[in-house]
């Protein structure tokens, strides 16, 4: 069996240019950001000035009830960071939301692997672990 080389190399026909990399705002992907710009105006609404909001406020004297406060500065930060308790406060925190969330994620883990295995009544437990994410948007609706 003989074995045939080319003497010239191939050659292209296609006269089209290599397509530039689409930038972040052309075409199919400016449609998906007007489609998607209403949804982060009113998550950065509810989350974002109520948080800025808080932050100035803890800047004033301001009590519930009594009107705008005034400017404080650093004195409310002054005042918490100088009780006496306060780093006992901070450490029990932290212990507890490291211990929290490492509970959470070792069963989360020994519950999701337990559910992995196959056995008799496994579709039953699944749904009945899926019922507090199911039922809220049930009962609005």
């Amino acid at each position: 069996m003989s074995q045939e080389t080319l003497s010239q190399p191939v050659v292209s026909l296609s006269t089209r240019q290599p397509q530039k990399k689409s930038s972040l705002f052309a075409g199919d992907t400016r449609l998906g950001w007007l489609l998607v710009t209403p949804a982060l105006l009113v998550v950065l609404g509810m989350v974002g000035y109520p948080f800025l909001e808080a932050i100035r406020i803890s800047f004033t004297d301001r009590m519930v009830g009594r009107g705008p406060g005034q400017f404080v500065g650093l004195a409310n930060y002054e005042y918490i960071i100088g009780w006496p308790d306060f780093t006992e406060m901070v450490v029990r925190t932290v212990l507890i939301t490291i211990v929290a969330v490492g509970l959470k994620t070792v069963i989360g883990l020994i519950l999701a692997t337990s559910l992995n295995q196959d056995f008799r009544g496994r579709d039953v437990l699944r749904g009945i672990f899926m019922l507090p994410w199911i039922l809220p948007t049930y009962i609005i609706v």
